[in-house]
């Protein structure tokens, strides 16, 4: 059976948000340093906080007060006092300061200045209180002294006697703990002690020739003048004020006064205690409620407050309306009574996280007061009161968000699917048709070859003049059908190369060569064009490079093709071929040296526009009908490929204007293929 649902109207001295932390750091801080008792409570009189001073002053811990009454600290003949208070409460009366008793856990009953001040929620609504107790006995005892040293004063038996008290009444003056002072009817001080001085800031000479009233401004200087009035004639009163310094700065005192006689004349011995701290925290908590009810009730999300038995004390519009019951309707229920039945047992588990860890984060199933069911996602955590504390986010549209999501997931996979096989198909017939291609020019550039070869020969036997004399035009014009026939057979074959290469049909055969002696043969073939356009061809290979496993035809067939096209874009100046070994890796990383291949030029040079895309096939840097620079576009082209295929690369860089700088490295090992 479950125990009765509780009353408690939980209040909160911390923040929900995370924008209100340092607030709440702060009060938390003031609050629990403080020696004063500060305590919390609805108004059915049971306690909603409890701080340290409060643990000090009554011996109880916060753990055995909250959620208990009030009535346990209020001795038997004093219980009609919460009673009048709370109802001063309900009115949205301020109880001030008033003395009364009040027992601690071990039974002792201590003197207690006590002050009690309405909480309001945010639409106004007076929904408890906070009372703040300072232990006042030790004071007391303090008055009581004065009151004898009072009675000395007025009944003094002889001098030596008088002059013994006096003196030790002297020390007992100063060492009263806030500000003391003596003056009569006409408000003369008559004595004062040192704390007098150092709070006012005024020397002994200036507070000897001062009024009471001259520290108070406005309306607290008329009331203390009706204190004053009535500590003549009732013998005793007390008031909170603000007690002006002399450099214009006040702070709040309690004062505490009592009427004693004097060498035949009614005077007034008062004490001032400074409680700064207090008001303070009084300010700091009032400004704490007010934030945290106006949070808590215009938070978009739901929020509800909890005991530890997961009985619902408190409750925000949202969650309200989220789930279709008033606030009074929802306080006191049980969270079982919003969860589906299905989750009930989960509950339980669900206390002993949020006990246990700083953040509980779940999803449940709620149910509304019709019935209807609603996902929701909860976070959770314990307040500093024991109370547990949870936001509620209705994620029905997130849901529904997810769910499409999946769908649509679901979908665009199986979309991607077919369109993935669609390219996949596409590719094959792409890759087909270009195999196709290049097989086809590969076999026609053959069959172009053939008869250019023989007419390349057939021409050179007719300018020989071996099928008879020819006169000079004659073998002018035979020249220059031989030199057209060469051109088409180097366009042809770099068509062949390209297509051979394309088609996967170009193998790649290592051997072992003379690196210098290939060097010698790539020389001796392009020396003739660079001195035929007065250019200077240098050749620059250390000593050391001798014996190189790769493909030999391969690599002179790069290096000619990178030679002749720097003789092609270059008008003057030289033509650099610089040979080294450098250190590298193979492709599964093992170590091995690697030849580098380097061809400078002083020639056009190369935009960076162009250099994005020198190395595609039937490209040129000089392009467009009016180009000066024969050839297909294919010699770059083929040179990365056969780099490629030996296992290397090929870079470029170029200043325009200024020439261009080539560098082909390949291992020298031999590749190893698929």
């Amino acid at each position: 059976m479950r125990a009765a649902p509780p009353t408690l109207d939980s209040q909160k001295t911390m923040t929900v948000f995370e924008q209100e932390q340092l607030a709440s750091a702060l009060l938390a801080a003031i609050v629990e340093s403080s020696d004063d008792a500060i305590i919390g409570k609805d108004l059915n009189s049971i306690i909603t906080s409890w701080n340290r001073g409060a643990e000090k002053i009554f011996g109880y811990t916060a753990s055995e007060m909250i959620g208990t009454s009030i009535l346990r600290l209020i001795p038997e003949d004093r219980k009609d006092e919460e009673a009048h208070i709370m109802g001063q409460i309900r009115q949205g009366q301020k109880v001030n300061h008033f003395e009364t008793l009040r027992q601690t856990k071990d039974g002792r009953l201590i003197t207690v200045s006590v002050t009690v001040s309405p909480i309001r929620d945010i639409e106004g609504n007076i929904i408890g209180a906070s009372k703040i107790a300072r232990d006042i006995t030790v004071q007391k005892e303090h008055e009581c002294e004065l009151a004898r040293i009072s009675r000395l004063y007025a009944s003094r038996q002889s001098e030596i006697v008088a002059q013994n008290e006096q003196r030790f009444s002297a020390t007992m003056i100063e060492s009263m703990p806030g500000v003391l002072y003596f003056y009569d009817e006409s408000g003369r001080f008559l004595r004062w002690n040192r704390n007098f001085e150092t709070v006012s800031g005024y020397s002994g000479e200036e507070i000897a020739r001062m009024h009471p009233l001259d520290f108070f401004v406005g309306a607290e200087k008329e009331l203390l003048k009706e204190r004053i009035a009535e500590v003549f004639e009732k013998g005793n009163a007390f008031i909170e004020a603000n007690f002006r310094a002399k450099d214009g700065t006040s702070k709040p005192l309690l004062f505490t006064g009592r009427r004693i006689e004097f060498n035949g004349q009614r005077c007034l011995i008062g004490m001032g205690v400074d409680i700064s701290e207090r008001k303070r925290a009084e300010e700091l908590l009032r400004a704490s409620e007010g934030r945290y009810r106006t949070l808590f009730e215009h938070a978009p999300d739901g929020i509800v407050i909890a005991n530890a038995e997961a009985y619902y004390v408190d409750a925000n519009a949202s969650i309200c309306r989220m789930l279709g019951y008033t606030r009074e309707e929802l306080v006191g229920l049980h969270s079982s009574d919003i969860v589906v039945p299905e989750e009930i047992s989960c509950i339980a588990t669900a206390l002993s996280a949020i006990n246990s860890q700083p953040d509980y984060h779940r999803e449940w199933q709620f149910r509304r007061k019709d019935g209807s069911i609603f996902p929701a996602e909860v976070i959770a955590t314990t307040m500093p009161d024991g109370n547990i504390l949870a936001l509620i986010r209705d994620i029905t549209d997130r849901k529904q968000v997810e769910k499409d999501l999946y769908a649509l997931n679901d979908n665009l996979e199986q979309q991607v699917a077919v369109r993935t096989e669609e390219l996949q198909s596409a590719l094959v017939r792409a890759e087909a048709a270009d195999r196709i291609k290049s097989a086809f020019l590969a076999t026609m550039s053959h069959e172009l070859r053939t008869p250019l070869n023989s007419i390349i020969g057939f021409t050179g036997l007719v300018i020989q003049g071996l099928a008879g004399p020819l006169n000079a035009e004659q073998s002018k014009q035979l020249g220059m059908v031989r030199s057209s026939a060469h051109h088409l057979l180097d366009l042809i074959n770099d068509v062949l190369d390209i297509s051979k290469i394309e088609a996967g049909q170009l193998e790649v055969r290592t051997e072992r060569f003379q690196l210098l002696d290939s060097l010698t043969h790539v020389a001796a073939l392009v020396r003739p064009l660079a001195e035929k356009k007065g250019l200077e061809l240098t050749i620059i290979a250390p000593p050391e490079l001798e014996e190189v496993v790769s493909d030999k035809r391969r690599v002179e067939q790069i290096l000619i093709n990178l030679i002749t096209n720097a003789i092609k874009f270059t008008e003057q100046g030289h033509v650099t071929v610089t040979t080294e070994l450098v250190s590298g890796h193979e492709s599964k990383g093992e170590p091995c040296p690697v030849l580098s291949l380097r061809v400078e030029d002083t020639g056009i040079g190369i935009t960076p526009e162009d250099l994005a895309t020198l190395f595609q096939p039937f490209r040129q840097v000089d392009s467009g009908l009016t180009r000066q620079h024969e050839g297909t576009g294919l010699g770059l082209a083929i040179c990365r490929r056969l780099a490629t295929l030996l296992g290397g690369e090929i870079s470029a860089m170029s200043e325009f204007g200024k020439g261009s700088a080539f560098t082909v490295t390949i291992p020298l090992h031999p590749p190893t293929r698929p």
